[in-house]
């Protein structure tokens, strides 16, 4: 369950992001409340910490892209002896 104070400090970010209208604090206030609980009750949000994996599409989890074949890195590995 998010906290007043976050609640509160989500709607302010809100509040300013959409160029500080006046008269809609209510709105801004729920938005964030249900953002919050969203966050909660997903996957991503473990122990009151976001927690975001990133995948990248047709790759094995924790795999980054790699350079394609020839690409040279900056300089040349020198060889072994």
């Amino acid at each position: 369950m998010p906290t007043e104070q976050q609640i509160k400090e989500l709607a302010y970010s809100i509040w300013e992001q959409q160029g500080r209208p006046d008269g809609k604090d209510g709105e801004h206030y729920h938005a964030a409340q249900r953002i919050l609980e969203e966050r909660e009750a997903s996957a991503a949000y473990v122990d009151g910490q976001e927690h975001l994996h990133v995948q990248y599409p047709g790759r094995k989890a924790n795999n980054r892209p790699r350079r394609p074949k020839g690409a040279r890195t900056t300089h040349p590995t020198p060889p072994y002896r």
